[in-house]
């Protein structure tokens, strides 16, 4: 019984011990083509982003809104590609100070850019999937109409300072229409009862 339980925990011991030392060992051996595959799917990426880029600028010509999920993809996608740019300029410096990542004498930096390259080509990946909008932007806001965003309705601070906008707005004969824009939930109901409550007391 000793004995059983020497070698089962032995076993598992050495398994914790080879499993992360075969995958640091993985970073090196597979350093070129993790590279490799950092910087074709950084490719691709630029790639849609161009396409995209041309989908938004048709969209301003015609004056529309752009969506702010676009907005933010634009953004992670540009931040992306600057990280995995100096990856791969770095990998230039390591190719002619190394012969053959064999004999390198900075093992660790091919580790290091390895283990890099690697996640920000999944990264790549992730973005590339993301960027399929069905749509890039929407209709400009008719002039007339006064869009009021809620959020933070909740507080009673914002709140207060959401109905002196909205009853101010009402006051303005230049508008036809007055949207109180948010998500479900915030309060856009409950908080035009209570204009509605103030028009009728002639509190406005």
């Amino acid at each position: 019984m000793a004995i059983d339980f020497i070698l089962s925990n032995g076993a598992k011991i050495g398994e914790y011990l080879i499993v992360p030392i075969g995958r640091q060992f993985g970073y090196l051996i597979y350093y070129k083509s993790n590279l490799e595959g950092l910087s074709n799917n950084v490719k691709k990426l630029e790639e849609k982003r161009d396409a995209m880029q041309l989908l938004v600028d048709a969209a301003k010509r015609n004056g529309e809104l752009i969506g702010p999920d676009v907005e933010g993809w634009f953004t992670r996608v540009d931040g992306h590609n600057k990280v995995a740019e100096s990856i791969l300029e770095n990998d230039t410096e390591a190719k002619e100070s190394c012969l053959n990542w064999m004999w390198c004498p900075n093992m660790k930096l091919h580790y290091s850019l390895s283990k890099k390259a690697k996640k920000s080509a999944e990264e790549a990946a992730t973005l590339y999937s993301e960027g399929n909008f069905t749509k890039v932007s929407y209709p400009p806001i008719p002039q007339g109409i006064e869009v009021i965003s809620t959020q933070g309705i909740q507080g009673f601070e914002s709140r207060i300072q959401i109905v002196k906008k909205v009853i101010e707005s009402l006051k303005d004969d230049s508008l036809n229409m007055i949207g109180i824009c948010g998500m479900g939930g915030v309060g856009k109901t409950t908080l035009v009862k209570d204009i509605a409550k103030r028009g009728c007391s002639n509190s406005i």
